[in-house]
């Protein structure tokens, strides 16, 4: 019988249903574009139209720099991974798929269909996931996107696609997100603050 109703009365049905042997120590809610992944651009190319992601081509998909790492990284620390795209399902599970071809990493793909819309933004809402908020971090290059749980995220850097072999982005987190859990947080949103400049300085503006 599933009881989330009862631990989550303001949510009928949570996206990520309670399991009865649910360990994991973090709900770790990653975006898809400009946070895990980017896109090859042509000189001049013109990205003024919000809707040129619908264009895009997997071969011109290019995998943020320490991406499968940082996906192993957080499975083998006990992490819960969902993947959250503001963007629709057709879009995105191309893209989704290309990374997990090899190997499934997502207990979830939500996408713009479960976000709030508030005003022209998308927003998601972690209160509807049916995890403790607690143990949920987001992972978002777009404020907007966690605005109504701004104490559970984490604002990376955009990456847009350039190649970039410098980028530490996803590495630096995984670093930071390992000593967190190392440590036996009890209150994530408590260490994300603890962690904060750091984190925007190794994860934000690196």
């Amino acid at each position: 019988e599933d009881n989330s109703s009862l631990l989550y009365p303001c949510v009928k049905v949570p996206f990520l249903p309670i399991e009865k042997n649910n360990n994991y120590v973090l709900t770790v809610v990653l975006d898809l574009d400009e946070t895990l992944i980017g896109f090859e651009k042509e000189e001049n190319e013109d990205n003024e139209d919000e809707e040129y992601e619908e264009e895009e081509d997997i071969k011109n998909m290019i995998l943020r720099p320490g991406l499968y790492e940082f996906l192993d990284g957080l499975t083998k620390l006990n992490c819960e991974l969902v993947l959250f795209t503001s963007s629709n399902k057709n879009y995105a599970d191309n893209y989704i798929n290309e990374i997990e071809k090899s190997k499934k990493y997502f207990k979830k793909r939500l996408y713009r269909e479960n976000c709030v819309l508030m005003g022209s933004a998308y927003v998601k809402d972690l209160s509807k996931l049916g995890r403790d908020l607690s143990k949920v971090i987001i992972v978002d290059n777009d404020l907007a996107c966690f605005y109504l749980q701004q104490e559970n995220g984490i604002l990376i850097k955009p990456f847009l696609g350039n190649k970039d072999e410098k980028d530490m982005t996803l590495n630096n987190l995984l670093d930071i997100l390992s000593n967190i859990i190392k440590n036996k947080f009890q209150d994530i949103r408590i260490d994300l603050e603890k962690y904060e400049n750091e984190i925007k300085n190794k994860v934000n503006n690196n």
